[in-house]
């Protein structure tokens, strides 16, 4: 998986049914060493948010 894959999946993440559970929390964590090396993602603390690069991009390749 590449990062814009990544960033795709998390990106989407939290739209199914379950919303932020527990499971799709542990998705999003694993792809975060990813996202945050691509500078879509940065934490503070335990939490992590997308950068204003990373919300760019995920819009850009939504729209493709």
């Amino acid at each position: 998986m590449d990062a814009d894959a990544a960033l795709t999946r998390a990106w989407s993440l939290g739209e199914g049914e379950d919303g932020w559970s527990d499971a799709v929390m542990g998705e999003a964590e694993s792809l975060l060493p990813m996202l945050i090396e691509a500078g879509y993602v940065e934490t503070k603390g335990n939490t992590w948010n997308f950068t204003p690069e990373g919300v760019a991009r995920a819009m850009e390749l939504d729209r493709a």
